[in-house]
């Protein structure tokens, strides 16, 4: 009998999806990270913390923040799918945050802007 040649074939695809989960679990580990580590405790004023993303327009608490933080929250407004499933274990919940979307996040308007928590500023 002659030795099997079968190779594992290389899927491209799988790959990247294996790449992508591990990026993004990464990314909201740091999220978690950021968005817990450097808190008061929810309830901060968030009076001004508008931004317009769809524009690329950010508060002056985020534009001058350290980069970590920027990213944080502009990966936070756009991936409210991802971080609606991460549970805040720094007792944010006792203050009415739901998940790690809320850390970054009060509310989405109709209007396109978007009210920022300021739970993630230093």
């Amino acid at each position: 009998m002659a030795a099997s040649t079968h190779r594992r074939r290389y899927h491209p695809k799988a790959c990247l999806t294996r790449r992508t989960l591990l990026n993004a679990s990464l990314l909201s580990g740091a999220l978690l990270f950021v968005g817990c580590s450097r808190s008061e405790g929810p309830g901060r004023s968030t009076a001004g913390l508008i931004a317009w993303p769809a524009d690329d327009i950010w508060p002056p608490e985020v534009e001058q923040s350290p980069s970590d933080i920027r990213e944080a929250y502009k990966f936070a407004v756009s991936n409210y799918e991802t971080l609606q499933w991460m549970p805040c274990f720094c007792g944010c919940m006792s203050g009415g945050h739901r998940n790690n979307f809320d850390c970054y996040v009060r509310d989405i308007r109709e209007d396109g802007s978007v009210a920022l928590d300021a739970m993630s500023f230093g």
